[in-house]
């Protein structure tokens, strides 16, 4: 009869945490975390995600749930580095909402400041959030990491008409000069939201970087020979290598091909300043040999899906922008799932 009995109660309690369970949503949806807290020491998993993808810990940030976030992020199960279907994270939600302390904490937990696509820094940028910007720099952030498209994140800053953070990312190393896929820099990102004076001091910014590199260029670097001679001359004979890989040089043998994103490093783009790919192509993503044109412009839009934007100088194709933030909006609301 005990035995009947315990099976029984213990039928009964499963059940009541599966009827629990089932409002779930309900419960983060209007941050009743003491209901929460209860099934999660009961087994039920942090990491559950809504039918549209996105994951407990990101849904609780979009319904500005904090104290069920507050209480899912610090559960050991939670994986911080959970994406939704737009492959945003929720360090880039934080990024984007300006939740710099909540951020801070995020890392400390093994959250990712940098990743393939786009990152964390994009999204701080796009927003203006200057305090978020100087936290994942100083927690090492790639400072010229380029988005599928190519966009950067001072390109990002640019669109948000925020100066503190365009000269923020300019001190840290960011390239004025550097264009997306759709040939647009942070300049032209400026006028397409008619920042005027931002676009020309980014303007003037890469007129220095210009001049800077063609300093260094005619500079003979000791023990070159004239075949590295030939590919450093690639570059500039070639495409320019915007982000993704320019077209190839015509510059001679190994190397020859023209700038795009440093060969050691797709996160570090150079816009073909330093030597081209150890072949005749471009040495980019996607970039082609003997000055064709850029490779296929895969991810042109995003990998969040890229909203068609404000358009600059008569560009038809608009400047792109994360579909995932809703750019072009000036509060800071996450939009819902596309």
């Amino acid at each position: 009869m005990q035995t009947l009995f315990a099976c029984g109660f213990a039928l009964f309690a499963a059940q009541a945490v599966a009827d629990e369970a089932s409002d779930w949503w309900v419960y983060v949806t209007n941050d009743h975390a003491h209901r929460i807290a209860p099934l999660l020491k009961q087994g039920a998993n942090p990491n559950r995600a809504t039918p549209d993808g996105q994951p407990t810990i990101m849904q609780a940030m979009r319904d500005k749930a904090w104290k069920v976030y507050d209480l899912v992020a610090a559960d050991p199960r939670t994986d911080v580095n959970a994406a939704n279907r737009q492959n945003e994270t929720p360090l880039m939600f934080l990024a984007v909402l300006g939740e710099t302390t909540r951020a801070k904490a995020l890392i400390a937990r093994g959250a990712q400041v940098n990743r393939l696509g786009w990152t964390p820094l994009h999204y701080a940028a796009s927003k203006g959030k200057i305090d978020t910007v100087n936290l994942l720099l100083a927690q090492r952030a790639i400072v010229n990491a380029p988005a599928p498209d190519g966009t950067t994140p001072l390109m990002m800053g640019a669109y948000s008409r925020s100066k503190p953070v365009v000269d923020r990312l300019l001190a840290a190393g960011a390239d004025p000069t550097t264009r997306n896929l759709q040939g647009l820099s942070a300049a032209d990102w400026a006028r397409s939201v008619k920042e005027t004076r931002l676009a020309e001091t980014l303007e003037s910014a890469s007129g220095v970087r210009d001049r800077e590199r063609r300093g260094s260029a005619d500079r003979p670097v000791p023990g070159e020979n004239a075949s590295n001679g030939g590919s450093r001359g690639g570059a500039a004979a070639g495409g320019g290598g915007v982000m993704f890989g320019g077209g190839g040089g015509s510059g001679g043998s190994s190397g020859s091909g023209a700038g795009g994103a440093d060969p050691e490093s797709r996160l570090a783009p150079t816009s073909g300043s330093r030597a081209g790919a150890q072949s005749a192509g471009g040495s980019g993503v996607g970039g082609n040999a003997g000055g064709a044109a850029p490779g296929a412009a895969s991810g042109t839009t995003g990998s969040n899906g890229g909203a068609n934007g404000s358009t600059s100088a008569g560009q038809s194709s608009g400047v792109g922008g994360v579909r995932g933030l809703g750019l072009g909006s000036q509060d800071d609301e996450l939009p819902d799932s596309p």
